[in-house]
């Protein structure tokens, strides 16, 4: 399971890119590759994939999986 700080990164950046109101829900993040980042001290990079589901217009539930790269700090 993903670092509490990694998960939290995760959920910032899906708010962040998530236009308007959003009906999805996050029920996992899994890492796939995680190694210090090369382009400054003290920070992690980390390929994840976001699992969940989201709810449309019809009633019909969907499932996603995003690929996401997060560097936060260590």
């Amino acid at each position: 399971m993903a670092s509490p700080s990694l998960l939290r990164a995760a959920v910032c950046v899906c708010i962040a890119l998530a236009p308007g109101r959003a009906e999805a829900t996050i029920d996992a993040v899994t890492v796939g590759a995680t190694r210090p980042y090369e382009n400054a001290a003290n920070y992690t990079y980390a390929e994840i994939t976001i699992h969940g589901t989201v709810a449309r217009a019809d009633g019909s539930e969907g499932r996603y999986s995003v690929p996401a790269l997060v560097i936060y700090p260590r």
